[in-house]
């Protein structure tokens, strides 16, 4: 980028990507919620009747997610290929790499057709790792820049360590409740 500041400032770039994907979500939900309540299924779209208009509306959802699915992998691919690079031997690196690819969008691939009660997964993964980037990693990555810095204050110890708590608390409530909707939905409620 030409200008990163464009990218982190109030109206930039990854704000304003955010918003608008979370006005997506939140429309989405709001309006399959309405329409159907407390009989909504995981995904909105295993509610959609079986007409052609709906099929087709399926259909290009799955496009979408064929279209996004190489974006996604981009950053994993990317830390991959590095370390083929400097390990394998030239010759071989190119077959190394499409190999890595192919297997991984396979093994993603089997464990969304194999895994059953798929979004408790999601709902756990989400839970556990969601919490963990979002939450738990940022607070302790600010105190180790202003350790480094020397920098630290009791201002700044307060605030992280309040965050930490908070997201400490939500890791586990969340993985609790994941883990408890899995053992309930295999029928092993007396677990928990």
């Amino acid at each position: 980028m030409d200008q990163p500041h464009h990218f982190i400032s109030s109206n930039g770039v990854l704000n304003t990507a955010s918003l608008l994907v979370l006005a997506v979500y939140c429309t989405t939900g709001f309006y399959g919620y309405l329409a159907l309540g407390n009989s909504v299924k995981d995904t909105v779209t295993l509610n959609l009747p079986p007409t052609i208009f709906y099929q087709t509306i399926k259909i290009m959802f799955v496009g979408c997610i064929l279209v996004s699915y190489p974006l996604q992998f981009y950053v994993p691919m990317e830390r991959v290929e590095k370390w083929i690079s400097r390990k394998i031997p030239e010759e071989r690196q190119n077959f190394l790499v499409y190999f890595v690819r192919y297997s991984m969008v396979l093994l993603t691939c089997l464990a969304a057709e194999l895994i059953p009660h798929l979004a408790l997964f999601i709902s756990l993964v989400g839970a556990f790792a969601g919490t963990s980037l979002g939450l738990i990693y940022p607070p302790v990555i600010d105190l180790l820049c202003h350790y480094s810095k020397r920098t630290l204050t009791k201002k700044i110890w307060a605030t992280n360590l309040f965050l930490m708590s908070f997201a400490l608390l939500g890791f586990t409530t969340g993985t609790y409740a994941s883990l408890r909707q899995i053992f309930i939905a295999f029928g092993k409620e007396d677990i928990l």
